[in-house]
């Protein structure tokens, strides 16, 4: 085999490499978990000597950005971020509203339906089921309404 050919292959499986690498793990699906209890604290580090940035309460919804050992280094929807011990989180089912005051919740999914509520900024909701981009919801104080889903975080 000539050198220009042995050169040419030799980049083209390169080059094939890093386009399945890249593929791969822009089809990774981020991580989302919720805080399981109350008074659940965040630490800048991953152990129990490291100094408690913020305390949250049960429902808290955060996405993994990394893990370590038992613990997971998380971020919020405001960008605050820290550690949490793994098993004081679950699998993810609430979302937050995301906006700058309050968003609509409706009785049905689309913008024609009656607003039964208007739910503040920060507020944390379960997530019930999704239907074409609006997210059926309920408050903690049973309020069941849809709000659509660039209002809330996570977006998914």
């Amino acid at each position: 085999m000539s050198r220009p050919i042995a050169k040419t292959k030799r980049t083209v499986i390169l080059s094939l490499a890093l386009f399945f690498l890249l593929f791969s793990l822009s089809c990774q699906a981020a991580q989302f978990v919720t805080i399981a209890k109350d008074g659940v604290n965040i630490r800048k580090g991953p152990t129990t000597k490291e100094e408690i940035v913020m305390e949250l309460f049960e429902g808290w919804p955060l996405r993994v950005v990394n893990k370590k050992n038992d613990w997971y280094e998380v971020v919020d929807y405001e960008k605050d971020r820290g550690w949490v011990y793994a098993p004081l989180v679950r699998k993810n089912d609430t979302v937050i509203v995301n906006v700058k005051k309050t968003g609509n919740m409706r009785s049905g999914p689309g913008k024609n339906s009656p607003v039964i509520a208007e739910v503040e900024r920060g507020v944390v909701l379960t997530r019930i089921t999704v239907k074409d981009g609006w997210v059926k919801v309920k408050h903690s104080q049973g309020s069941v309404g849809w709000i659509y889903k660039t209002l809330l975080w996570p977006q998914k």
